[in-house]
Formats: structure tokens, sequence, C-alpha cells
């Protein structure tokens, strides 16, 4: 079964500026189709990152973004904070979802998310302290 749907991969072909009628050729067969998808999957960028999470943000986890993915869920710590490892396209979508979080998250790792998550915060609070 394929991990992402139709919706998504028109979604990206358009992104790209790739004519989705190309995609769309009436003869085609459902394993065509298939193999397609199975190719569109495998070519998909991967940032990976692992972070940290307040208890209670756990649950909200699986439905915060649609381009986040849960890759694995560890054990609380002494805090009962949870490491989560997570995958997203790309290292902006990775820093809005982190941002969206507030303090109920924090990046462990890459150290270039923390370091842009940094930047866009300072961003943030320039363009709400100016008058």
């Amino acid at each position: 079964m394929p991990r992402y749907s139709t919706r998504l991969l028109v979604h990206y072909l358009k992104f790209w500026d790739v004519p989705v009628s190309a995609y769309f050729i009436p003869s085609f067969s459902a394993d065509y189709w298939q193999r397609l998808l199975v190719e569109f999957n495998a070519n998909l960028p991967r940032f990976e990152v692992m972070v940290r999470v307040a208890p209670e943000v756990l649950p909200r986890l699986r439905y915060a973004g649609y381009f986040a993915k849960i890759e694995q869920i560890g054990s609380p710590d002494a805090a009962g904070w949870i490491p989560v490892a997570m995958r997203f396209d790309a290292q902006e979508a990775a820093c809005a979802y982190v941002l969206g979080f507030g303090a109920q998250m924090k990046v462990l790792e890459p150290l270039e998310l923390r370091d842009s998550i940094v930047q866009t915060a300072k961003e943030a609070i320039a363009l709400y302290t100016k008058g």
C-alpha cells in the first residue's frame, strides 16, 4: 500500500511544475500507477529530526501536521519528557512544526534545525516588538 495518496502526488507534481497531465494517461494500468507511487515515495526528500516533547503534547503529535511523520517514540526521561524521532520533507517544514509547539517541544538534533528555530524566533520577536 502506498504511503502517500494520489492527492499528495498531484500536490508535489504541481509544486515542482511537473505537468500533471503527463501522469494521468487514460490507458495506464494499476501496476503502472503502483510503480509510479513507489518511485515517487522513494524519491521524496527526507529530513530526520530528534525532539523531546512534554507529556501533554504526545497525543497531539499525530494530528499536528500532514508532512510530519513519527518514526519512533522513546521512554519518558526523569522529568517526564519523551524523545521522539520524526521525519519531514524539508528543514523549513520541521522548523514551522516545532515552533508551533512553543516551549513544549525541543529539538535535540540536528543542530542546524536548532539554529534555524532560534533565528526564526528572533525574527518573530523583532516583528512583534517593532512599533
